[in-house]
Parts: structure tokens; C-alpha cells; sequence
């Protein structure tokens, strides 16, 4: 795992097993995750709950599994976004609910704490209804760090998929 750290907090990207590609940002107040285990790379995205607070706290999660297929679930907090070329989508589409998806290479899932949308809605709603295909083809580091350079909290995640011819070849 490729760790960055920036004056609004850390990026880092990690490769998990079936080619996926997860870049997390942390800033202060928030809470990025990712592991593998057994070859599912799980994601995790969250605001850190307030000091003395009882509530449990809002997240957005993915348990991504070699073959392509992802589980994205959203708990108090927003929906994962998918992101195609013809444009995005909630993910699950039900809140609060689960959902399975198949990630193909030219898509991508955006989890953003709850934090994100709180602080800026307008600034979001214009980036990613704008040009869904210049998000795709974005580093997704750059793309993230620059939505937390406005709201300086909170946590988000770019999950990506490479095709698998580029990760799946045999020796030679």
C-alpha cells in the first residue's frame, strides 16, 4: 500500500485481489479503511463519531470479491456512487439497504462520509454531474484530494477495476 500524507491529511492507494483498486482519503474527523482477507478486499468510509456521542456511527462500506463482483452498503450515512461513462447512480439503491454490483474496467464506486455531502452538496453535485467520463479517466487521488481541500473532514474512496487481461496473465 502506497501511503501519501498532505496538509489535509493521508491518500492511499492499495491493489487488492481480481484487480481492483481502492484510493482512501483521511482527513481530520474521518475514518478510511482497507483490508484483504480470503481475496476480498473490504472498504470502509466514515465520519468519526463526536466525542460523548451514543449514536452509533454513520458509514458506507464494500466487500469487493476477486470475480468482479461488489457488495456496497450504506448504514445512517450516504449511499457509494456509481460511476459510469452515461453517468452515475446510487449505490444501493434503496437506503440503508445492500446491494450487488459488477464492476466492469470503464466504471467506478466514489464512498464519501457523510461529512461530504453536509459541507458541500452544491460543489459535489456539479463535479460529478458534470462529465462522468473525465472522473473516470481522473487520477483518483487528485480527484479526491481536491473535493477535501474544500471541507478539510471526513473520508472518502475511488474503487476501481482493471480489465483482466492486465491482471490475469500467465507466465510466460
Amino acid at each position: 500500500m502506497a501511503v501519501q500524507l498532505t496538509d489535509r491529511g493521508a491518500i492511499r492507494r492499495h491493489e487488492g485481489p481480481g484487480g481492483w483498486n481502492v484510493t482512501l482519503v483521511e482527513c481530520p474527523d474521518g475514518l478510511a479503511n482497507v483490508s484483504t482477507s480470503h481475496g476480498v478486499t473490504r472498504v470502509f468510509v466514515a465520519d468519526l463519531p463526536v466525542a460523548g456521542s451514543t449514536e452509533s456511527s454513520a458509514y458506507a462500506a464494500t466487500a469487493c470479491t476477486p470475480d468482479g463482483e461488489a457488495l456496497v452498503l450504506s448504514r445512517e450515512a450516504a449511499p457509494a456512487l456509481l460511476v459510469t461513462a452515461q453517468g452515475l447512480r446510487r449505490a444501493p439503491e434503496v437506503p440503508g439497504s445492500d446491494e450487488w454490483l459488477h464492476l466492469g474496467p470503464d466504471e467506478a464506486l466514489l464512498l464519501l462520509s457523510s461529512a461530504v455531502f453536509e459541507e458541500m452538496p452544491q460543489v459535489l453535485a456539479h463535479v460529478l454531474h458534470g462529465h462522468p467520463d473525465e472522473l473516470l479517466a481522473a487520477d483518483p487521488g487528485t480527484f479526491l484530494t481536491d473535493i477535501f481541500e474544500q471541507t478539510g473532514s471526513g473520508a472518502g474512496a475511488m474503487i476501481s477495476r482493471r480489465a483482466a487481461t492486465e491482471y490475469q496473465r500467465g507466465p510466460a
